[in-house]
């Protein structure tokens, strides 16, 4: 509990610090360029033009690239306790990437970046797809020969 409310101090502490210095930036940046904008109800229109879902979801997997490529073979080299200890994870990366992108496919008003707190978890997952192809690969070569 205490990591999150430190976690949560950070960002409130900037925020606060540049609306001190900055009036309005709060509202602007917060309520009108996130809540209102998801609402489909801004009151500072600022020439961002909404991209289309289809566009919305063909820049995530553009700018993703390399790592949205699809991989070859599947990997059976983890054991079943392996495979189990890592699920969690793997869960959680998912749940996380597939929030973001739908909460931002079924918003009215969507920019191509929206996508982009996605990745870290994207980058997660594909990481793990990895790690299995290349334990797979080892597991097909044998064990090396001194």
């Amino acid at each position: 509990m205490v990591g999150i409310a430190v976690l949560a101090a950070l960002p409130v502490a900037w925020y606060f610090a540049v609306e001190r210095r900055n009036h309005g930036f709060v509202w602007y940046t917060v309520v009108d360029g996130h809540i209102l904008r998801y609402l489909h109800d801004r009151h500072f229109p600022d020439g961002h033009a909404s991209v289309p879902t289809l566009d919305f979801l063909v820049a995530t997997v553009v700018a993703f690239l390399p790592w949205s490529l699809p991989r070859r073979g599947r990997s059976r080299a983890r054991s079943a306790a392996v495979a189990h200890r890592h699920r969690s994870p793997v869960v959680l990366f998912a749940v996380w990437a597939l929030f973001v992108l739908m909460f931002f496919t079924v918003s009215p008003f969507k920019l191509a970046h929206d996508a982009l707190p996605a990745f870290p978890a994207l980058a997660l997952l594909v990481a793990r797809v990895w790690d299995d192809t290349l334990v797979a690969s080892h597991a097909r070569s044998g064990p090396e020969r001194s």
